[in-house]
């Protein structure tokens, strides 16, 4: 197998800055119309670091502001795919392990973080 790469990745942006959904296309030269990246599109020769699993405490329920919920241990996952930045909420190491829809308080600091999916928001300051 030759390790010729003629090929680069590249992945449409919009306006905000956001990735633009199903935008992945490989080309030798980047597309003249559109705001378009580079990204790493071959994973077997340029290696990433590997996922992250950080243990965090916090509590969930349904005002954690005031303190009606339950303490707990979850993990934050953080990754690269395709050059990008992906951060999740996990009831454990396990990344097919969302955490559940809602609000959580961040114990060590008080911050209050919404929860979508295992997708995380936002974070900010409880009020």
């Amino acid at each position: 197998m030759s390790n010729k790469r003629p090929l680069k990745s590249y992945i449409r942006y919009d306006g905000s800055g956001r990735a633009v959904s199903s935008s992945l296309i490989w080309r030798k030269n980047k597309p003249k119309v559109g705001n378009w990246k580079e990204v790493q599109g071959y994973e077997c020769c340029n290696p990433e670091p590997g996922p992250t699993f950080t243990p965090i405490e916090l509590c969930y329920g349904p005002d954690p502001c005031v303190g009606n919920c339950t303490v707990g241990t979850y993990y934050i996952y953080q990754t690269v795919i395709f050059g990008i930045p992906v951060v999740y909420l996990l009831n454990s190491e396990d990344p097919l392990d969302p955490a559940p829809t809602g609000n959580y308080r961040i114990e060590s600091n008080g911050k209050l973080m919404k929860v979508y999916n295992g997708g995380i928001w936002a974070v900010t300051d409880c009020v």
